[in-house]
Parts: structure tokens; sequence; C-alpha cells
């Protein structure tokens, strides 16, 4: 993927960077936008979405949309992740590559093949306690 730095750095982007590179659970913009408020208090929500957006824009950060939600991830090596279908709660998934899953291309209808998005369902240990 090539990386499209931002124009311009600013104060704000770079607090919003290091508080999502800090979380390992793929927050939400508002659960970021209240790890951020501890840092820089009076930054509004909407400053948090656009500069969640640029980053995601330039290539520095993931955003996963799936299920009810848009989260947002730092870590930028190749991996997968697993989202519990109760909680919406997301984790990484590492050492499954994508030339281990097998299409033969008459599967895939003719289409030539330029990325693959594999996301896991299941339910999250927090979630199998509950039940």
């Amino acid at each position: 993927m090539q990386v499209n730095k931002p124009k311009r750095r600013s104060h704000q982007r770079d607090v919003i960077y290091q508080e999502l590179v800090k979380s390992e659970s793929h927050p939400t913009a508002v659960e970021l936008y209240q790890d951020v408020r501890k840092v820089l208090p009076r930054v509004s929500l909407g400053t948090v979405y656009r500069n969640l957006e640029q980053l995601a824009k330039s290539g520095l950060i993931n955003k996963i949309a799936n299920g009810n939600s848009v989260r947002f991830d730092a870590e930028m090596d190749k991996h997968k992740h697993i989202r519990c279908v109760v909680c919406d709660e997301i984790a990484d998934v590492h050492g499954i590559s994508e030339d281990s899953l097998s299409v033969s291309h008459n599967e895939l209808s003719g289409f030539k093949v330029v990325g693959c998005n594999v996301e896991f369902l299941g339910i999250c240990p927090k979630c199998q306690e509950k039940n």
C-alpha cells in the first residue's frame, strides 16, 4: 500500500495517532476521542473524526468498516481480524496469509484478484463468560 503523507502535520493529529498506536482494542472514533481528551481536553469529536479519516486516506492507519461500527487500527503489518458477533469487539489474528486461502480462478467469476479482506467471526471470551 502506498503511503500518502498528510499535507500538514498538526499537534492534534499527532496526539490522535499516538493514542491509536497505544490502543490494542481497535477503537471507534468515539472511544479514541475519550482517550484523546485526557491529553487534549478541548479537542472536539469532529476533529478526531476528520484526523482519523486523513490518517486512513494517507495510509498511516487502517479503517476497519464492519458490522455495526467503524474501527481504526494503527498496526500496519499484514494481519487479519476476528470480530465478536455479540459485542463487536475486534482482535488481531496473525499467522494466516492470503496465500493459504486457496480459491480457483473459476470460483472468482473471472475476476483478477488485487487484494483480499478476510474477517473471522466468533464470540469473544468476555461474551462467552456472560452466557
